[in-house]
């Protein structure tokens, strides 16, 4: 059993005989005149000095005395070795011109001797330290700690904000913010005793608070070791940790392995299993491990566990030791910001360097150099921040490993705040002198080769593999790729585009065949852009495929099938996505770099069925639409006014559609109070996309068609970046296979390889005799700002509340009954009788929620906050976005689900009764329904405006989890949901936003009421589009479901067979039961009214967007933008 004091540490280093002294001087002094001096100072203490001539690569773990050590990354092998092993940071960039550090090194590395280091980056440096160090040599050398840091190998602002972050108001916190955890290591680059100072209070802290089990504040603790094992092992040997501390720190890491966060998280098959591409959340706390048992190997030897943590890190490790380098996040983020960097320093701790040695690291640095544009931004792909678009730590240890100037090349294209970024990580330069080198071998077209680790994983590891890459290869790997680059050039005016050939993946998404960055002048015009708010795949520069109403799984590996690059730098490829639902999706791509580039898109069907199909574009910014063409502008100081132009056509009919989507809830993050402009992801986007407007337009050409197989369809769009005065091409005609591009010279003739052929007309939907009704809309009411709630009373008028605050009843002939103003938008209102008193309760501002009564305002309370750790699937404010009555015997309860992640409960008198903590997101889709007939709603919970995962809950009225159902993983959100009742149990069907999008389930009426409700899943079906509206209908025993991709099936509610597919030229946008019939609103607000056998027997002739609403017996009332309409159903 250890015992928890620390190992012991001598501060002084006795240089008198008979210990021998060694001193290994630098490269740039190869007669040793420089260091005379410090030799002569040595011997006049009667140090039993050997100097080492040729030390080797790798310090010896075996030493009879101390070490002098003289040098940077660049100059001495043995201070690389202590480089490589995370006991310095010295290089050509820290500690900086004419900076130094002397400092004595307690025994790192288990010898039994001290380590005495001068570092520096330049000669001005080195001669300052060295007359330090001379000065200190006595027969006793005395514990040495002398820095002067004129430069560090983290941005400006990222060390003043560490420096000067106050404390938290609450412990946990501390361990989630690097502002805190990094603070240790910011006092050892610069030696400032009030930054050591504060950061003994957050180590002290930490510790205090510990590991506790089932804490979910501290669940991702996992993801911060490897930095917090890293400063411990650092900081101890350099004095830089109380030796109050250093015992109970030991202790903390100790209780961390052994929790709930440690081995017991990490040591499974999905971080461990043989030839499996690895993932951020088992390499980080793999690389804890590893510091942690060579610190323990080290100095604590009779812990015998250390073998086991040694040997699960190198499990964890061991896909990348042989020359594969693609972690399992294929994300643009967490692959490179969050992946890579664990494994470049693992593989510099092991002594073999395997990483780096098998060319696997530089195999990754070539895809970094093809993933970057040229102003040194990656893709914003799959999860992650624009804060985090660059794979910084690769081109770094790449470049100094293999003296590759190209990889700093790529690197300097982006600014220091975004290069040298980090979160997890204690960000080191790997600065050796190395220059940068332009790498023109990366101009024309750059084809990243799929690593075979990934290939072989459905072969190696199905029963792993299942649920991150969708589906299997079907195309020899010699065809596969991982990503596709044209450049022209790597000059701002030159042309980039970025095609991505693998989909899904960890924290990505399916998105195969993406076009993922198309920029040009400064400017990327066509994005991905996707993120954890909008992952679905219809949310990419994609061709979407839906049949019968169904999306199948998308491919997860594209097709290489024809490249060529010309020698004016234009260039061609053909990519094949095969069985993509039913078809095969070629998409045939001409890169010309002064003229734009032509995508091709066919679809050739292998089954029959009933199609739609969507080609995506992506623009960053708002854009015009006009004349179905998309246009955009910027600004560049150096090209002037940049023209964007997007143009399609298809073969086919077809629609084309605009949209903004609304990237404000990620991009417009305020961020703590004082949070530096290089912190504010509001200015990234700026930087990166020219605009302050955080939008995505979104142009989308859609064909709706019945299809045999053999039978093709094509898209072709064009898309054009210019600047003034350069030559203005468009799209001019297709014919066939054939497309022309015309200009001021003569017209550009393209060679597509495929061609459509003619496809069967569209089913006319069917009608009943003597046509449709048509239907009109009633004006209720006209508001000053856009109605955001409408729901309806207890005597059926109907209650709204609008943008500026209004909430107020609607009586006859457009008039109120009455009207309350509140401070600041209405959100939401729930209605609930109260002795006979029509009583609401009203969602409103940032945190507000108030009780109403006959136009009174009873009470208004403010939500206090609860602070998350995760607080990018939350909203700024615990706003009441959505606001539900549950019934009690006596009383109501009122269930309140909130931008901070919890679902609270309120009395009828505005007293919380209890919260709770949602987890997944936003818990604004509710539902209460009494589930055991006691009288009490129960209410049902889900995930909806921003969530991680469509889970649904089932809470009592006192706060008590009855049910936790799983829907659909990661990224997913709840959409839709529509309980009955059959017989003595319950029927749930939920929809979500992507994946195996609609389930039903079984749920038991019966049972004890403190054990878990009994649930049992009926089907699950992968439905084309956003599942967006469900209704059941028991007496039919059938389930009506709606998707945001068009398509309205019905289905057997036993198994999910399909008894009809209707598709509608338009995405469907909502979908209401309504006396008796179902009302179809799609995209364009256009109104369609249908039978259960799927007749459209009315329609709405002039079309009116939803914003909120209901239905009654004889119609509906719903918002559209400041307007309150009726829709009369009585005489259908």
């Amino acid at each position: 059993m250890l015992s928890p004091l620390p190992r012991s540490l001598n501060p002084l280093t006795p240089l008198g005989e008979p210990s021998e002294v060694l001193l290994v001087p630098p490269d740039l002094d190869p007669d040793h005149a420089l260091i005379q001096p410090l030799i002569d100072a040595l011997r006049s203490v009667g140090a039993n000095l050997r100097i080492i001539i040729d030390p080797g690569e790798r310090i010896p773990e075996r030493s009879s005395g101390p070490t002098f050590l003289i040098g940077n990354l660049r100059d001495n092998p043995w201070v690389r070795d202590l480089y490589y092993r995370f006991f310095c940071a010295t290089d050509c960039t820290y500690p900086g011109p004419g900076g130094y550090e002397v400092r004595t090194l307690m025994d790192p590395l288990g010898t039994g001797h001290n380590i005495i280091h001068l570092g520096y980056s330049d000669t001005d440096g080195f001669k300052h330290g060295l007359g330090l160090l001379i000065d200190s040599v006595a027969v006793t050398l005395p514990f040495l700690s002398e820095i002067k840091a004129t430069r560090l190998p983290l941005p400006e602002h990222y060390a003043e904000m560490i420096r000067s972050t106050p404390m938290p108001d609450l412990d946990w916190k501390l361990e989630s913010h690097d502002a805190y955890t990094h603070r240790g290591y910011l006092a050892y680059l610069t030696g400032d005793r009030d930054v050591l100072e504060s950061s003994q209070e957050i180590w002290r802290a930490i510790i205090n608070y510990g590991v506790p089990e089932g804490d979910f504040n501290v669940r991702d603790l996992h993801l911060r070791m490897s930095h917090i094992v890293s400063s411990f092992r650092l900081l101890e040997c350099v004095g830089m940790i109380g030796d109050e501390l250093r015992g109970p720190f030991f202790q903390f890491i100790l209780d961390w392995i052994h929790s709930d966060q440690g081995v017991s998280k990490t040591d499974v098959p999905l971080y461990t299993a043989t030839d499996f591409p690895r993932q951020n959340h088992g390499l980080i706390p793999g690389l804890a491990l590893a510091f942690f048992s060579d610190y323990c190997q080290r100095h604590h030897p009779d812990l015998e566990s250390w073998r086991d943590w040694q040997s699960i890190a190198q499990r964890i490790f061991q896909p990348y030791t042989n020359g594969s380098w693609k972690p399992l996040c294929d994300g643009l983020c967490h692959g490179w910001f969050l992946s890579q960097p664990p494994m470049l320093d693992y593989a510099m701790l092991e002594p073999e360097h395997r990483y780096f040695e098998s060319d696997g690291v530089r195999r990754g640095a070539e895809c970094a150099l093809a993933i970057i544009n040229n102003q040194g931004w990656m893709p914003s792909s799959g999860d992650g921040t624009m804060l985090r678009a660059f794979p910084g730590p690769i081109l770094r240890a790449a470049a100094a490993w293999y003296q590759d100037g190209r990889y700093l090349f790529a690197h300097s294209l982006a600014e220091g705040y975004r290069s040298n970024r980090s979160q997890v990580f204690l960000p080191r330069a790997f600065d050796r002198g190395v220059q940068p080198v332009e790498p023109t071998d990366s101009i024309g077209l750059t084809v990243i080769d799929l690593d075979p680790i990934v290939y072989r994983v459905w072969e190696d590891h199905p029963d792993l593999v299942a649920g991150i890459f969708d589906t299997p290869p079907d195309t020899p790997i010699e065809r596969c790729f991982d990503k596709l680059a044209f450049r022209s050039g790597w000059g701002r005016s030159d042309a980039y585009l970025l095609i991505d050939g693998l989909g899904s993946g960890s924290h990505a998404y399916a998105d195969t065949l993406d076009v993922i960055d198309y920029s040009r002048h400064g400017y990327s015009f066509l994005v991905s852009e996707s993120g954890i708010y909008y992952p679905e795949t219809e949310n990419h520069s994609v061709l979407t495929v839906v049949r019968n109403g169904l999306a199948g799984k998308v491919p997860s590996f594209a097709e290489l099938i024809e490249k060529r690059i010309e020698p004016d730098g234009s260039g061609y490829v053909r990519l094949r996505l095969n069985n993509t639902n039913g078809t095969d999706w070629i998409r045939e791509v001409f890169f010309l770099p002064q003229i734009g580039v032509l995508f091709h898109d066919t679809v050739r069907a292998k089954e029959a069925g009933s199609y739609v199909l969507e080609n995506h574009f992506r623009v960053p910014g708002k854009a015009t639409f006009k004349n179905e063409e998309l246009r955009a502008l910027r600004e560049d100081e150096v090209s002037g006014t940049v023209h964007f132009l997007l143009q399609g056509t298809c073969s086919h009919d077809h629609t084309k559609t605009f949209k903004e989507q609304d990237k404000s809830l990620q991009y417009s993050r305020k961020g703590e109070p004082g949070m530096p402009p290089e912190e504010s992801l509001a200015l990234a986007w700026k930087c990166r996309y020219g605009t302050d407007d955080q939008v995505v337009s979104v142009f989308t050409s859609r064909s709706v068609l019945e299809m045999k197989p053999g039978h093709a369809v094509s898209f072709t769009h064009f898309a054009r970046i210019r600047a003034d005065g350069e030559p203005l091409y468009s799209l001019d005609s297709v014919d066939g296979s054939r497309v022309t591009l015309t200009g001021p010279n003569e017209p550009i003739l393209l060679a597509c390889h495929e061609s459509p052929t003619p496809a069967e007309p569209s089913r006319t939907p069917p009608y009943k005799s003597g046509g449709r009704k048509s239907l009109n809309f009633e004006n209720l009411y006209e508001c000053e700002s856009d109605i955001t709630s409408v729901v309806s009373g207890p005597d059926h008028r109907t209650i709204f509340g609008t943008e500026n605050g209004l909430v107020a009843k609607c009586g006859p002939n457009s008039n109120l009954d009455w009207e309350v103003r509140l401070e600041s938008r209405v959100h939401d209102i729930s209605a609930a009788p109260m002795g006979g008193e029509e009583t609401f309760y009203v969602g409103h501002g940032d945190s507000m929620l108030s009780r109403i009564s006959r136009g009174r305002v009873i009470w208004t309370r403010t939500i206090e906050a609860i602070p998350s750790y995760s607080a990018w699937w939350a909203l700024y404010h615990p706003t009441a976005v959505r606001v539900v009555v549950g019934r009690q015997p006596d009383d109501s309860i009122i269930y309140v689900g909130c931008g901070d992640k919890i679902l609270r409960g309120f009395s009828p008198d505005g007293e919380e009764l209890w919260t709770f903590r949602y987890d997944n997101g936003i818990p604004a889709r509710l539902l209460p329904i009494d589930l055991d007939h006691d009288g009490c709603s129960e209410v049902l919970a889900g995930g909806e405006v921003i969530s991680n995962q469509s889970t649904c809950r089932i809470l009592r009225p006192t706060g008590k989890l009855l049910a936790e159902i799983p829907v659909e993983g990661w990224t997913s959100r709840l959409s839709a949901v529509s309980i009955v009742e059959s017989d003595d149990s319950w029927i749930l069907a939920v929809g979500s936003n992507r994946g195996e999008n609609l389930q039903v389930f079984d749920l038991s009426s019966s049972g004890d009421r403190e054990e878990p409700l009994p649930f049992q899943r009926r089907f699950s079906l992968r439905l084309g589009g956003e599942v967006n509206g469900l209704v059941i209908d028991r007496m039919q025993n059938c389930l009506f479901a709606s998707t945001a991709q068009g398509c309205l099936l019905r289905l057997d509610l036993d198994r999910g067979d399909p008894s009809w597919n209707r598709t509608f030229a338009h995405p469907i946008a909502k979908l209401e039961p309504a006396s008796g019939h179902l009302l179809v609103v799609d995209a364009t607000g256009h109104h369609h009214l249908l039978d259960h056998d799927g007749t459209e027997v009315a329609e709405v002739t002039h079309a009116r967007r939803w914003t909120s609403g209901y239905s009654t017996d004889s119609g509906v009332v719903f918002s559209s933008g400041n307007q309150l309409l009726r829709m009369s159903l009585d005489e259908i």
